[in-house]
């Protein structure tokens, strides 16, 4: 941004004044004056005022209208399964098991 110009109090109207006449100055200059990139970076300032207006806009105006409708796309089941504490024979038994099912199957392995 350009500290020396204040686009905030220029109006819409003027800021597309500016981008025009500095898009002019742009066409006219070749890329590698002094001055080149300096106009580039006025007119990128006053086409960044101007979209920002437009965007505040585009979202008061949504703001106004139609209140944002809810969607329904369906229902969910689920199945929880884990561990229950209330019942820790059950899970006991089935560490036990695995243990003794693993020690059966490395003795017929053994030679």
């Amino acid at each position: 941004m350009n500290p020396l110009i204040d686009y905030s109090t220029k109006t819409t109207e003027e800021l597309l004044e500016l981008n025009k006449k500095y898009t002019k100055q742009l066409y006219s200059l070749s890329g590698d004056h002094p001055l080149y990139n300096h106009i580039l970076s006025l007119r990128d300032d006053a086409q960044f005022e101007y979209s920002e207006r437009m965007q505040l806009q585009l979202h008061k105006d949504k703001l106004k209208g139609e209140p944002a409708k809810i969607i329904e796309i369906g229902e969910i089941d689920s199945v929880t399964y884990g561990y229950q504490p209330d019942d820790d024979s059950l899970f006991i038994k089935a560490v036990a098991d695995t243990y003794t099912k693993r020690n059966i199957k490395d003795e017929n392995n053994t030679p």
